[in-house]
């Protein structure tokens, strides 16, 4: 896929101009990689993905020098050695292992943060999709099907969990009772 450029990059996007300055790195095959948190303007997904096939053990680096700077905490249990810093003061160093067993180290606490934020997020986005499925069963609750008897009194499908949806996604039918 050819993309047409402007001047400096105006029309690419700040994940687009990430890729593209990895790949201008990854194509110049030098010993040492200075990687400044590459992968903060692209989504989660594509910076595991690249991370995963660029510069991660098995990625196309994995025999080079990589020294990377970043804010997230995702890739670092994949790292050989990590140093933490704050305020341009080193505060710990070692392994992932090391610094998350260290008593009030700061990686640990910000391992445990960002844990605490997925969890959050991912309870928050479990509620909303809850919510939408209760939405859309209130909906199909509405219509002339909805509490296991139809307009005649007698039993619907629904009631014996027989799933055979109409064109409106409503189950209907009426079973004889004999």
């Amino acid at each position: 896929m050819i993309s047409k450029v402007g001047e400096r990059g105006v029309s690419l996007s700040g994940g687009q101009r990430a890729r593209r300055g990895l790949a201008r790195a990854v194509y110049a095959q030098a010993d040492l990689y200075l990687l400044d948190d590459p992968l903060a303007a692209v989504d989660a997904h594509v910076g595991a993905h690249i991370f995963e096939k660029v510069m991660g053990p098995g990625g196309i680096l994995k025999d080079k020098a990589r020294l990377l700077v970043t804010h997230s905490v995702a890739f670092l249990p994949q790292c050989d050695h990590i140093v933490v810093m704050e305020e341009g003061t080193m505060k710990e160093q070692g392994t992932y292992d090391e610094l998350l067993n260290k008593e009030d180290g700061q990686l640990a606490r910000l391992v445990e943060e960002h844990t605490l934020e997925e969890d959050q997020n991912h309870e928050k986005k479990t509620k909303t999709e809850c919510a939408k499925q209760e939405t859309k069963m209130s909906e199909k609750g509405s219509s002339k099907v909805s509490d296991g008897q139809d307009k005649d009194g007698g039993v619907t499908e629904p009631l014996l969990g027989i799933d055979n949806d109409n064109e409106e996604g409503v189950q209907t039918g009426r079973v004889g009772l004999g």
